[in-house]
């Protein structure tokens, strides 16, 4: 079905059109059910206001969850609370969840930001499989996917890296239950600014997350020392980041169509729950497509490979093009490449209770 944008509407309320316009080519049901992540903060309340404004004009049916991260005591009951009272005044159909994110943090033995990671995106999978939703809308903007570009490049990164978030893309925790759920970032070209202004225009309150603003968290230093700086170099920096992220999002999907030729080729037929590859094989592959398929195996085990090293990748590398026979090379904290002979596997190293 082919829908004309609505006419005269802001340029954020267009560009959620053409995100959910994707959505609905993506899928065969219609109505498209929704479940939109609102936090609270300026950029999730203005997703939400656009979406409840197009339901009128678009066959979709949209739900609304919020996770509260118990980090900042009242004010995060408050977040709740203020979601709730947004959601209710528009009709939507809410979904508040909550975790100890300190407490599954020292469990795990992960850092704060990666224990609210999993616990909010488990949240919203659960949630959108009880409202039917295939679609998860997130507020990330064009601040946040310029943020992120930067963090990629200071940490180390490749090409797939330099793509940063994607409009559209699986769930990070993917399960076989939850495989066909897939993310939607409407907002990817709009900047910060454009959506307080948005909110202004509307009349829409908004909360303020104050550990946005801790000095000690490296995406703040970025957004509040390294973008400023930045921008007297270039006043359009983040449309720069922005633009590299869709170009090298292009790129990577060449590479990755070749990277899943070349690992399925050199995988061995042999029947183990931990496949074996050719060795031989592997040595044959362009130096670019070596990496890849390295990658391509941490992947499958992880997958993501955000907290994969390049220098993991080079020593692997080196080590499977030299004379050794056998050898183990720790990939990640808990993924270690495993060679014996003209083979080598990728094996996880099961968690200590």
């Amino acid at each position: 079905m082919r829908l004309t944008p609505p006419p005269h509407q802001p340029k954020i309320i267009t560009e959620v059109w053409r995100g959910l316009q994707l959505a609905m080519a993506d899928v065969a049901d219609r109505p498209l059910a929704l479940l939109i992540a609102v936090s609270g903060g300026a950029d999730s309340i203005c997703l939400c206001e656009c979406v409840a404004q197009l339901s009128a004009t678009l066959p979709i049916t949209a739900s609304v969850a919020h996770f509260n991260h118990q980090l900042r005591g009242h004010d995060s009951d408050e977040d709740a609370e203020f979601v709730q009272a947004f959601a209710t005044a528009r009709g939507l159909p809410l979904q508040i969840g909550h975790g100890d994110v300190a407490a599954h943090a020292q469990r795990e033995r992960v850092s704060i930001e990666v224990a609210a990671r999993h616990l909010r995106y488990a949240f919203l999978a659960q949630t959108a499989q009880a409202y039917d939703a295939k679609h998860i809308l997130l507020a990330h903007h064009a601040d946040d996917q310029a943020e992120t570009i930067l963090l990629r490049l200071i940490r180390g990164t490749g090409i797939a890296g330099l793509q940063g978030m994607r409009l559209i893309s699986p769930l990070p925790i993917s399960t076989p239950q939850t495989q066909h759920l897939r993310l939607l970032r409407p907002l990817l070209r709009v900047s910060r600014a454009d959506i307080e202004v948005f909110c202004n225009e509307h009349h829409l309150d908004y909360r303020h997350d104050s550990s946005n603003d801790d000095p000690h968290h490296l995406r703040n230093r970025v957004r509040h020392e390294l973008m400023p700086l930045l921008g007297q170099f270039n006043p359009g920096i983040r449309t720069v980041l922005t633009n590299l992220a869709e170009t090298a999002a292009e790129d990577s999907d060449i590479v990755a169509a070749a990277t899943h030729i070349a690992y399925a080729q050199l995988q061995l037929p042999v029947d183990e729950a931990s496949p074996q590859f050719n060795r031989l094989a592997w040595q044959q592959l362009s130096m670019g497509l070596q990496r890849a398929t390295l990658r391509e195996g941490v992947r499958q085990i992880k997958g993501d490979v955000i907290h994969l090293k390049f220098a993991a990748i080079e020593e692997a590398r080196i080590v499977l093009n030299s004379s050794a026979r056998h050898g183990e090379i720790a990939l990640l904290s808990d993924v270690r490449l495993v060679i014996s002979g003209d083979c080598f596997k990728f094996s996880q190293i099961p968690s200590k209770a």
